[in-house]
């Protein structure tokens, strides 16, 4: 099997910190990051999950439109 079928073929873990691409580093610490086009972006880190989540939407948007 190919690389691909094997990714597709992976279970996706659900997110403990509830949003996708946002991870708790250390007690308090929220890192954001988003694989794109198989490049990893770092996009930073906060102290709350949902202001890293805010920040990567963001950061996704400007992906999309071109700005980034």
């Amino acid at each position: 099997s190919t690389q691909h079928e094997q990714s597709m073929n992976k279970r996706v873990r659900p997110s403990k910190t509830g949003y996708r691409g946002v991870r708790e580093r250390l007690p308090g610490f929220f890192t954001a990051e988003i694989t794109w086009h198989r490049k990893y972006h770092y996009i930073g880190h906060f102290h709350s999950a949902e202001d890293a989540a805010a920040a990567r939407e963001k950061y996704i948007e400007g992906l999309i439109n071109g700005s980034l």
